[in-house]
């Protein structure tokens, strides 16, 4: 009975914190990055205290937060764009494409996570330090797919060359929402930020995969064509 009645606590603990990180996202929508837990309590409809219930601090929600926004931003910015673009140049378009809508949808989200990863202490389980595991994971997940697609990849992140380019990718496109963010939402549309944003990440494509493989990119060629000069390579 003991085992039973931990894996039904154990299973409303993992479905009560889905419903508090989705409850903070509203809050953080709609009071600002500067939302207070009592605030998020109030969106939960629940007494401040249970917060902690489920949560042993503010740091453990934040990374709870940034945990649900990295997963958000994987599926619009690496496995979506797998699964439509046509040509490479697509896939490009579509994972900056899929980064601007999220911050566009959820600005505040965007400066709330900003905010309290550099106020956070360095720590072990900071959310800064937690951010940057998240991050690095994002980095792989896209150098596997510039991996699969450049000529002289492996299909496997690791090429030195490659990491760096989706590190940089990273870095670029999420200080370019930065300014385009600002402190009074976005300043232009979404659609004016890929365009905007897209000739530099091409650009620094090309020069990976010119240092990685000696190969120059055609973002007009089909993802297959891509995939077939690579394993031909």
């Amino acid at each position: 009975m003991a085992d039973a009645r931990t894996e039904r606590w154990a299973e409303h603990r993992k479905k009560m914190r889905r419903t508090l990180v989705d409850a903070t996202i509203r809050a953080i929508d709609d009071q600002g990055p500067h939302v207070s837990m009592r605030e998020i309590a109030a969106e939960a409809k629940i007494p401040k205290p249970t917060l902690y219930r489920f949560f042993t601090d503010k740091w453990e929600l934040v990374n709870a937060i940034n945990d649900r926004v990295m997963d958000t931003l994987t599926e619009r910015i690496v496995t979506g764009p797998q699964l439509t673009a046509g040509t490479l140049g697509e896939l490009v378009r579509e994972g900056i494409a899929g980064y601007a809508e999220f911050v566009s949808d959820h600005p505040n989200v965007f400066r709330f996570l900003q905010l309290n990863f550099s106020g956070a202490s360095g720590g072990a389980g900071s959310p800064g330090v937690h951010a940057i595991e998240t991050a690095r994971t994002m980095a792989e997940d896209i150098s596997s797919v510039l991996s699969a697609l450049v000529p002289g990849g492996t299909g496997e992140p690791g090429g030195h060359e490659l990491d760096a380019a989706a590190a940089m990718i990273m870095g670029a496109v999420v200080f370019a929402a930065d300014g385009w963010v600002g402190d009074d939402g976005p300043t232009e549309s979404p659609e004016s930020f890929v365009e905007r944003i897209d000739p530099y990440i091409r650009a620094l494509l090309q020069v990976a995969a010119a240092k990685n493989g000696g190969a120059e990119l055609d973002f007009d060629a089909s993802i297959a064509d891509n995939l077939a000069a690579v394993y031909a390579s």
